[in-house]
């Protein structure tokens, strides 16, 4: 017993000299454990970078590999992966072909506990091939030109929607690859003056009435007290502010005055809303589309430029684009609806495909820009003001946008310096997901979310 005990003793240095010994394997693999991991979450971030770079060249945007690795940086900057900036290398590039577009990069990392097994530096490497692939597409920009829109705003529009525009006109692409349709809405949508005897529309007579009227002036009012006074108003169901004088007036007698007077009501091109349900459907053709008549006595009724239908012409659309005007108040369901009838291939508008067609490859989309509220509702078939309750309009333009989804449309919205938390969530729920929806606050993200839509819509894909 007692040999057996001095020998216990006398093994305890050899036991700690071996598990010392072994110490050295245990750690270099526990810190092959953790290098790895490093290395891969190095990598995976230099990969997300990659396709984001990939991505830009694809769409011609960074053309140059310092633009590219640029592109890289600002990438990993903005995600947190500023490690790895001072090991990120030149990335490559190559077109293999018009419109595909291979990036790769390759760089190294410092090892931590491998530099204890004589490794120093850990490679990374990432490489994504972005084939652009475009198809065959219809789309339609339904875009909001009422008067709150006037001056900057529009301005801010009409450049936004031409770059869509050339992100999608591919000069290199078939022809009728792509078309484009301009559906500026405001009351009311402006089919044209050329389309009056079409069969799908109903247009009253024009007429004219003169006759002698009276009424009460006041040629010796006088006014005091005067000063300047801000005071904000909804304009298009927008809050605008304006400081404007105002007085104390003592009128004094009336005097009567009478004139002869001309009452024009004259059809300008303006189409109102066919009955519910069929100001939400696109059916049932043989209920004609109700022109809606201009009377110089209310000027009740504004139009906005006339449509422009589908077509494969850039030319056209840009055409139209610096057309715009801004006039009148806001009343989505019409704007939308004659977005869906530019992608139908009936009456009144028919230079769009077949809805079947989307079965092979054809991709139909609007896209709905507003700045405001709806502060219209529909009188059928007129739309008037309705104070500041939108409910009734809002439910229509959310019934408008199941039904076209439905119908196989893709939506895409864009909310322009909107204000009412009401509106952008209708907005958000019309579009075809969280990512078809936009909330541009300014010039700048509007530009940026009518690119990203032209982006979507030209289908860039990650294939390899």
């Amino acid at each position: 017993m007692r040999n057996l005990k001095s020998f216990r003793e006398s093994t305890r240095g050899n036991v700690a000299m071996i598990f010392g010994l072994s110490l050295i394997p245990l750690l270099v693999a526990g810190g092959v454990v953790v290098d790895y991991g490093r290395q891969s979450s190095a990598e995976s971030a230099l990969q997300q970078a990659v396709d984001a770079a990939a991505l830009s060249a694809s769409n011609g945007k960074t053309p140059s590999n310092a633009q590219l690795k640029a592109a890289a940086i600002n990438f990993l900057m903005a995600n947190g992966g500023e490690d790895l900036i001072p090991s990120l290398p030149d990335i490559t590039a190559e077109r293999i072909s018009k419109d595909v577009v291979r990036v790769s990069a390759t760089g190294e990392i410092d090892a931590t506990i491998m530099k204890l097994a004589g490794f120093s530096k850990l490679s990374i490497h990432a490489s994504a091939e972005i084939t652009r692939s475009f198809g065959r597409l219809e789309f339609a920009m339904v875009l909001d030109n009422t008067a709150s829109m006037s001056g900057t705003k529009l301005n801010d529009l009409k450049s936004a929607a031409k770059d869509l525009v050339d992100v999608l006109f591919d000069p290199s692409l078939p022809a009728d690859t792509i078309k484009a349709a301009v559906i500026p809405f405001s009351q009311y949508v402006n089919v044209g003056k050329s389309r009056r005897g079409a069969d799908w529309l109903n247009v009253p007579a024009d007429s004219s009435t003169t006759r002698n009227e009276c009424w009460d002036t006041y040629p010796n009012a006088t006014k005091s007290n005067c000063r300047m006074v801000t005071s904000t108003n909804l304009v298009d169901g927008v809050p605008v502010s304006s400081t404007n004088e105002v007085c104390d007036w003592n009128y004094g007698q009336p005097v009567k005055q009478c004139s002869l007077v001309t009452r024009n009501v004259t059809w300008e091109g303006c189409v109102g809303s066919r009955n519910n349900p069929l100001d939400v459907r696109d059916e049932d053709r043989s209920v004609r589309y109700p022109g809606v008549m201009l009377d110089t006595y209310l000027w009740d009724v504004q139009c906005p430029s006339e449509i422009q239908p589908l077509t494969s012409n850039k030319g056209q659309i840009v055409s139209k684009l610096n057309q715009l005007v801004a006039v009148g108040d806001t009343y989505m369901p019409g704007g939308l609806m004659w977005g869906w009838n530019a992608l139908s291939p009936a009456e009144p508008l028919a230079e769009a495909e077949s809805f079947d067609e989307l079965k092979k490859g054809l991709k139909k989309a609007v896209v709905l820009m507003t700045d405001g509220l709806n502060s219209q509702k529909p009188v059928y078939p007129k739309h008037s003001t309705d104070g500041n309750d939108p409910s009734t309009a809002n439910g229509l333009t959310a019934q408008l946008c199941a039904n076209m989804k439905d119908a196989g449309i893709i939506l895409y919205t864009v909310a322009f310096q909107v204000e009412s938390v009401t509106t952008k969530n209708m907005l958000e729920t019309c579009a075809s997901g969280s990512e078809y929806y936009f909330d541009a606050s300014n010039a700048t993200l509007l530009s940026q979310s009518f690119q990203e839509i032209g982006k979507s819509l030209a289908n860039l894909h990650i294939s390899k």
